[in-house]
């Protein structure tokens, strides 16, 4: 009776260091390919409107004082031609807001961030995947890893 007692202390010991193990394993020490293609998009106005930002890789990553840098490759899956975008945009509104909204549109997002040229995707068409490449520094928040604010 002794023997079978301590076997299930035993296991119950191993069983709550391997929970433990499996809990702080998911922690996120490291932005995940799923945190970058989060923060891209929440910080891009143009995706799910133009294009969406697919197949996010990581290649490389390391620490630095002003966050973690992720060097990653990427797809964009486009859903919309930019110029036939921007210029409907420009056209729904005569009072030239929609043109000025389109400018900020197109100057936000990857292109800010100097990861995709708007040359790159204004000559693509609807259902062209642009391959490219890029690095962000992101920073661990509340809510998880977002883009270092500029």
């Amino acid at each position: 009776m002794g023997d079978q007692l301590r076997d299930r202390c035993d296991f119950a010991r191993w069983g709550a260091v391997l929970l433990a193990i499996i809990l702080l394993s998911g922690c996120g020490f490291t932005p995940s390919d799923s945190d970058v293609e989060r923060a891209l998009g929440r910080g891009d106005p143009l995706v799910g409107k133009i294009y969406l930002i697919r197949n996010i890789h990581r290649v490389n990553g390391y620490e630095r004082p002003e966050g973690y840098v992720v060097e990653f490759g990427a797809e964009i899956h486009v859903l919309e031609k930019p110029t036939e975008y921007f210029g409907r945009l420009a056209k729904e509104d005569q009072t030239g807001v929609g043109a000025l909204t389109a400018l900020g549109l197109a100057t936000g997002g990857l292109a800010k961030w100097g990861l995709v040229t708007t040359a790159a995707i204004s000559t693509a068409k609807k259902g062209d995947v642009v391959p490219f490449s890029g690095s962000v520094t992101m920073i661990k928040s509340e809510n998880g890893w977002i883009l270092r604010p500029e």
